[in-house]
């Protein structure tokens, strides 16, 4: 039953926050607050949450937690979470492992046991289980989790509580999280963008997040604040200008204060101080002091004496009237004109860079003092020190304070690091440094991935107002332009450092060739609006629609990994790592601690797997490597005594004796009746393969619409209630026949199936569906319910919980769904499950942007495919068919028409084909059904592998069609 507590504590997980850690290998609504610290409780299949973070399947973290899978599942390409944890001082905590001495394992448990925590850390966001046997994982229970173990319980949307005093039990509330309020026994959602609320009001906001203002009791953008008003991003409140007469003004990030421009009557000027403070004058206002003059050209402004543009001097402070200065800025000397002081001088009586009297900010004097020459505090070539910007006057000056890209550093003598190669700092505490450039050597460079300054932009890594063609708006670029590439917020150009050390070449916006160094790779299927290419120990990863890819940590240089064909996350191919992060596996998932002398591969920390020389093998025990120079041996116990062969080679005695060739002419037929004749029959497959009705063998039986792969490597109908399956149960349906819909067991879990029951009807009572509107496959699904503040989720009514769905509910149906889903009739849908993956494979901005049968969306919106076709290029065209649907084929790999398979050989049902070969999958004996779906998808047909049947002609051929990625023979 360990499943159901892990899911049961999923449900109420929360979308994770967008370009943050999660946001690409997470599974959609299973991110939550640990501590303030957003964690991932589920992932995208392929990888499991180790320590918060989605690790693929294989990789050493995984494999030091002894992550094992739900009721000892063993961890394969469909994992998403742990059910066991038996690393050291590891424990399970909602789906995850983590360990109790490092990082954020270390505030929720205190000590451990046997893979449980046994003492939860005293903290007020997280409760102790009052229960004497919780059930595994459940001895520390989040606020939040409204599930608990089942007995005790946590609150919905709830930061900090008390435990209950018992179990069944629920815990008493505190305080909620941000935007909901507390209400006694529960936690009232606020109103939209507010932070905060009093829960007999919720709609009235008290505080708004960040970007929102408060207006009177609404949270507003910057715009809505009225005039008179301006948007402060130190309280997220609409604030009064607070200038006399000013009837306009905005914030000033410099000055930390508003600045005034307009003035209200318009008769008066606003008039700006050396120091940025503005003041609505009339003339006599403008010229008291001495420091501004009135224009007398067009609508009158009042000016500084420095304003060249408007007839002033350049270098003046004050003046008598237009062009008649009195005395001079800092920085120049004279009166009636004033001359500019040498370079770096803030004072000086005459020219020259040798006559300052003072010194600018962040320059020094030598000699401590002037006259003399000023030299810049982070002048290395000067005795300054690197990255300073304010410093004490001397031979060997002490810094003391650093440049906004540098951190300072405690020691005998204050130095500065560099943190960041912008000279603001993205624009200081408001933007983040976090793009990431290796170079050659290995070394990091940070670059800008958002700016704080909304009207700037990080063109190759630096914040700067001109966007070079790129689509960039609010701080960070969404699309980029022709040479250019997107990465991690930004645009870069392929030409130029940085982008070059990422990217060799850049077509339409992306990347299509990296830097050969190969410490980058291809990011696979990535568009111009999405990243395309991942440094190769990137863990995090990028996503492509449901897919993510993610890179290696530790790896130095890597190949990039195989496409995958439905959503999931799958690691590069590390092929060398970074010093001192050990050496790779044959398979390229991990980086391994293994000081071993000559040994290239290690497949665990400290076990050998490979040896650099072709005449040493790894030991028995992969302790060393040994000279064992014999052909086909992967592992010896002694000097030329071998105990392990790959593949191709079998073990007699200590030597590898090569396996002869397979004498079955049937591809990928490991055993067969009249070998090698026109009536040779396949009885047994590779172990890779499965073998079909039709006695071929193919990589995965779910390539023939209507069967699964049993126990035994054989495709096998599935049930009559099924149209399609992952198992020979009538709960293990994965798409259902026309008129009926599939209800997974558990919707955290769709890989595992479920039960197809009656498609939509309307309800007879308040609640359900009003209308069954949306039609999808053959299948009725809701569009519209009885309750108001429910929506169509999936086909089926839901309320638009804390994981929301939907960002707009109208009258019982959705408007605009949110970020993960798109929109359709009414309701959201998910491109991971059904029904939705038939429709789209791709959502962004809660719309549909690319459609599963390959035509593009437009607006949200996907045509229909002629019902020959599976995907095509041009809606409802017989002769535009990419592959063909169930029952169909086509013998060129260019778009054309599909012809029924019957035509190819009498009787055939499911067949593929090429030029010079047709091969049948499924004879109509083996018919079970109509099917709710469109046909065989690309990744489906792809990794069929069987031998053709006689076709018009006589030839006798076959078809290899490419592998379908297996995680666990990968990993």
């Amino acid at each position: 039953m360990l499943i159901t507590f892990l899911i049961m504590l999923n449900t109420f997980a929360a979308n994770c926050r967008r370009n943050r850690n999660h946001a690409a290998t997470c599974k959609l609504g299973s991110c939550e607050l640990v501590g303030g610290i957003e964690v991932c409780t589920e992932c995208k299949a392929g990888g499991v949450p180790i320590d918060g973070f989605c690790r693929p399947v294989g990789s050493p973290r995984v494999i030091t937690a002894g992550c094992i899978g739900p009721e000892d599942a063993t961890l394969d390409k469909a994992a998403t979470t742990c059910g066991r944890c038996n690393g050291a001082d590891h424990f399970l905590f909602m789906g995850g492992c983590y360990e109790q001495k490092m990082g954020i394992g270390g505030i929720i448990c205190t000590a451990t046991s046997s893979g449980e925590c046994v003492t939860c850390a005293t903290t007020t966001w997280l409760f102790e289980n009052p229960s004497g046997t919780p059930a595994p994982g459940t001895k520390c229970i989040l606020c939040s989790d409204v599930n608990g173990d089942g007995k005790a319980k946590g609150v919905a949307d709830c930061a900090t509580c008390q435990a209950p005093d018992s179990s069944p039990g629920v815990a008493t509330c505190d305080i909620c999280r941000a935007g909901y309020a507390n209400d006694g026994d529960t936690c009232v959602q606020c109103g939209d963008g507010c932070s905060a609320c009093l829960a007999d009001t919720p709609t009235q906001c008290t505080a708004c997040f960040y970007g929102k203002y408060l207006k009177a009791d609404k949270c507003v953008d910057a715009s809505g604040c009225s005039d008179g008003n301006y948007a402060d991003p130190k309280t997220n409140k609409c604030t009064e200008c607070g200038i006399d007469g000013c009837a306009t003004c905005e914030y000033n990030a410099t000055i930390g204060k508003p600045q005034c421009k307009t003035c209200n009557p318009s008769t008066k000027m606003v008039k700006t101080a050396a120091d940025g403070v503005t003041t609505c004058v009339d003339e006599s206002g403008c010229t008291s002091g001495n420091t501004h003059f009135v224009t007398d050209s067009g609508s009158k402004a009042c000016v500084p004496c420095s304003d060249i543009k408007s007839g002033g001097v350049a270098g003046c402070s004050t003046c008598t009237a237009k062009g008649q200065c009195s005395t001079c800025l800092s920085g120049y000397f004279g009166s009636s004109s004033c001359e500019e002081c040498g370079a770096n001088c803030a004072t000086c009586t005459q020219a020259g860079d040798t006559n300052c009297q003072t010194c600018k900010p962040g320059y020094f004097f030598k000699s401590g003092s002037g006259p003399g020459q000023c030299f810049p505090c982070d002048s290395k070539a000067d005795k300054g020190i690197e990255g300073c910007s304010q410093c004490s006057n001397g031979p060997t000056p002490t810094c003391t304070k650093c440049k906004p890209n540098y951190y300072k550093q405690m020691g005998n003598t204050v130095t500065c690091k560099k943190f960041c190669e912008d000279s603001t700092a993205c624009g200081g505490t408001a933007g983040t440094c976090g793009a990431i450039v290796i170079q050659n050597t290995g070394d990091f460079l940070r670059y800008c991935s958002l700016c704080g300054d909304p009207n700037t932009f990080p063109i190759d890594g630096i914040c700067v107002k001109e966007k070079s063609g790129n689509t960039c708006e609010n701080g960070v670029c969404t699309q980029c332009a022709a040479g250019y590439f997107l990465y991690m917020g930004g645009c870069y150009s392929a030409a130029s450092a940085p982008g070059n050390l990422m990217c060799k070449t850049a077509e339409g916006g992306k990347c299509t060739a990296p830097n050969e160094n190969n410490k980058y790779f291809l990011v696979p299927g990535a568009a111009s609006n999405q990243q395309s290419v991942m440094a190769c120990e990137n863990p995090l990863g990028t996503a492509v629609g449901e897919k993510a890819y993610v890179g290696v940590e530790g790896c130095d240089t890597c190949t990039a990994p195989a496409p995958l064909t439905e959503a999931g996350m799958r690691p590069a191919r590390c092929t060398a790592c970074n010093l001192g992060s050990g050496k790779p596996n044959l398979a390229g998932s991990g980086c391994f601690k293994c000081n071993i002398p000559t040994c290239s591969h290690c497949g665990a920390n400290g076990v050998c797997e490979a040896c650099t020389s072709e005449e040493q093998r790894p030991n028995t025990d992969g302790t060393k490597c040994i000279s064992c120079n014999i052909d086909g041996c992967t592992r010896c116990s002694a000097e030329n005594k071998c105990d392990q062969c790959g593949d191709g080679y079998r073990l007699e005695g200590e030597a590898c004796v090569q396996i002869q060739p397979n004498p079955c002419k049937t591809e990928n037929c490991q055993e067969c009746t009249n070998k090698g004749t026109a009536n040779e029959v396949c009885t047994e497959c590779i172990s890779t393969h499965y073998l079909t009705p039709t006695s071929k063998c193919v990589l995965d039986c779910t390539a023939i619409s209507g069967y699964y792969g049993d126990a035994n490597k054989k495709c096998k109908r599935c049930h009559d209630a099924c149209a399609e399956c992952v198992g020979a149960a009538s709960n293990q349906c994965s798409a259902c026949p026309a008129g009926r819909m599939l209800q997974y067991t558990n919707t955290n879990t769709p890989a595992y199936g479920g039960t197809c029951v009656d498609q939509c009807s309307v309800s007879t009572t308040t609640e359900g569906c009003a209308e069954c509107g949306a039609k999808i496959g053959g299948t009725d699904y809701c569009s519209q319910c009885s309750v108001d503040n429910q929506a169509p989720l999936n086909g089926n009514c839901a309320v638009n919980t804390r994981a929301a769905f939907c960002a707009t509910i109208t009258g019982g149906a959705c408007t605009k769904c949110n970020e993960g889903y798109f929109l359709k009739d009414g309701g959201c849908y998910q491109t991971d499950r059904q029904p939705g993956k038939q429709v789209c494979s791709s959502a962004q901005g809660g719309a549909c942007n690319q459609c599963a049968n390959g035509l593009q969306a437009q607006g949200g919106a996907c045509g229909a495919c002629h019902s020959t076709c599976a995907t095509c290029s041009a809606a409802g065209a017989a002769d535009k068919c990419k592959t063909c649907a169930t029952g169909y084929y086509k013998t060129s790999d260019n778009e054309g028409s599909c012809r029924k398979c019957s035509e190819g050989l009498v009787g055939c049902r499911q067949c593929t084909a090429s030029a010079t070969a047709f091969v049948c999958l499924e004879m109509s004996d083996n018919t079970s059904g109509n099917v709710n779906k469109s046909g065989l998808s690309t990744g489906a047909i792809a990794g069929i592998t069987a031998v053709a049947v006689i076709v018009v002609g006589g030839l006798v051929s076959f078809l290899c069609w490419w592998f379908i990625y297996r995680g666990k023979a990968r990993t």
